[in-house]
């Protein structure tokens, strides 16, 4: 599947690391922002789960 750099405008895979035409590096979450994020998923569930 492809996409588009946002930078240079050109088609990438969405499994490449970083654009071939412009170098720039794909975003992730690192660390504490990929901790965070699962711990607010997690939390939303329980709240889901415990108002039914």
């Amino acid at each position: 599947m492809l996409t588009t750099c946002p930078d240079c405008g050109g088609q990438l895979s969405t499994r490449a690391k970083m654009c071939p035409h412009c170098g720039r590096v794909k975003p992730t979450l690192s660390g504490c922002d990929g901790a965070c994020l699962g711990c607010l998923l997690f939390f939303l569930l329980v709240l889901l789960i415990a108002s039914c």
